[in-house]
């Protein structure tokens, strides 16, 4: 009877620990997901479009001139400076990032000064086109704690601040950054047999050299 007593202390016990616990998790759960839609409700977002309708994308960097144009037909491929396949986990980053692009302040004034934010003469210019509509992004300067370039959308005043990392992400990009580094796209389970010559890597032929990486 003692034993059976003890048994039904410590089976309570244990239930109530349980309801607290899950009560608990509910609490923490029910909250963050407060969190999470007053945020993103609060976002700012510059673009909110869907990705899978970019059609081209153009990036130019206007300190140099330098000006990668890409399209899609059954797959991305690079078009200028040279025409060849493009790097799709590449280009879906990129678009992925423009699709949904937010800022973190819009810092609109009236009679604004581009020159502040090195949007007089921008620094980088992202052009794109989509199935109905076509977009111009242009970037200046960063802030001066440097976590933020300045951006805005051609043809439209709003000035925006737009965390750096995701900036980055279709910025500062080079030929070997976009194209498609597969030579050879084989599924893995047709290969039953490689050879490797290692007198080729004696061997560094131009299109070696014009393909590797800065």
């Amino acid at each position: 009877m003692v034993e059976k007593e003890k048994f039904m202390k410590q089976f309570k016990s244990t239930v109530v620990i349980f309801v607290i616990f899950i009560g608990f998790i509910s609490y923490y759960f029910l909250i963050e997901k407060k969190k999470t839609n007053k945020e993103e409700e609060q976002k700012i977002y510059i673009f909110n479009l869907i990705k899978d309708d970019f059609e081209t994308l153009e990036l130019t960097d206007m300190s140099d001139k330098s000006t990668f144009l890409l399209k899609k037909e059954k797959d991305w491929k690079i078009i200028t400076p040279c025409e060849m396949p493009a790097s799709k986990k590449t280009i879906d980053g990129i678009i992925s990032e423009l699709a949904v692009l937010s800022a973190q302040r819009d810092i609109t004034k009236k009679n604004q000064r581009l020159k502040q934010y090195g949007l007089d003469v921008p620094r980088y210019r992202i052009k794109f086109s989509l199935k109905n509509e076509s977009h111009t992004l242009l970037i200046g300067i960063k802030s001066p704690t440097e976590e933020f370039y300045f951006v805005k959308e051609e043809n439209k005043d709003n000035v925006y601040m737009v965390n750096a990392v995701a900036v980055e992400k279709f910025i500062k990009k080079h030929l070997a950054d976009l194209r498609d580094k597969e030579f050879l796209q084989v599924p893995e389970e047709k290969i039953k047999k490689i050879n490797i010559n290692l007198e080729f890597g004696k061997i560094k032929p131009p299109i070696l050299k014009y393909l590797a990486k800065p």
